[in-house]
């Protein structure tokens, strides 16, 4: 059983589910000069929350059963503030589908328990050794 099925959270399942994860097209969590919007190419301007900050994403963390605290993936996207561009699309009736897949079953399992937060801090780079960002 995911340590996010617990029922001692707040939000949705589908959205724990990714709290963690590597953030998509940011060096770390900044922006870089000459990163690239992760939906459609164009030059980044923004980071998008991949959890709404109203609904955990800001901000705010979430504490793991084992006491890890993770924080939602931003995604490098085009747009100024959430008015244009692709962070607009973000925002609106039929936003962009990102998910995350796995390389395996073994590192699945290792973040599903928690036991990945042993050897990496939330939203680690190298977790996308385990993994990538795919956008539907």
């Amino acid at each position: 059983m995911p340590w996010w099925d617990s029922g001692k959270y707040s939000m949705p399942q589908d959205r724990l589910a990714l709290m963690g994860l590597p953030h998509w097209g940011l060096r770390g969590d900044k922006l870089h000069h000459g990163a690239l919007c992760c939906i459609c190419g164009r030059v980044a301007t923004n980071a998008h929350h991949l959890i709404p900050k109203g609904m955990g994403g800001g901000s705010t963390s979430v504490l793991t059963p084992s006491g890890q605290r993770l924080y939602s993936p931003l995604i490098a996207v085009c747009g100024i503030g959430n008015t244009s561009g692709c962070h607009k699309r973000f925002h609106g009736a039929n936003p962009p589908k990102v998910r995350w897949e796995w390389k395996d079953s073994y590192a699945q399992r290792l973040f599903e328990n928690g036991d990945i937060w042993f050897y990496f801090k939330s939203n680690a780079p190298e977790l996308n050794a385990f993994g990538e960002w795919v956008q539907d």
